[in-house]
């Protein structure tokens, strides 16, 4: 298998024969091989949906944000977790000191965030 960028820009593994499209066009699929993407988890103790829904306005800008792939959310026991796929750690972290942080409610829990890196990103 050979690494090869998506069409959304993130680094997938493809086998096609030694040979991989990019985006309608072949490429030389050793001459592309590209760091993987990583997922961050973030968990927020004490956090609820309506904390989550109260920071909608951010939620709908992220689809912009540089190295950006896909977001999840939803209620784990004590508290709740974020999942995302990014291009890169330092793509998220811009992002999370740019958007994120300065929109959480002010003395609310912060979350403590984990990264690991992908080896595969399958979409539809």
């Amino acid at each position: 298998m050979s690494v090869a960028r998506a069409p959304l820009g993130w680094p997938v593994r493809v086998r096609a024969f030694g040979r991989c499209a990019k985006i309608g066009a072949d490429v030389d699929c050793d001459k592309v091989r590209e760091k993987m993407a990583v997922l961050m988890t973030a968990q927020i103790p004490g956090g609820t949906q309506e904390m989550i829904d109260g920071m909608r306005p951010v939620l709908d800008a992220i689809r912009g944000a540089k190295g950006f792939i896909i977001h999840t959310n939803g209620p784990v026991p004590g508290g709740w977790r974020v999942t995302e796929v990014w291009e890169s750690e330092a793509d998220f972290e811009a992002w999370f000191e740019a958007a994120v942080k300065p929109a959480f409610p002010e003395g609310g829990p912060m979350p403590s965030i984990a990264f690991d890196e992908l080896n595969e990103v399958v979409t539809a």
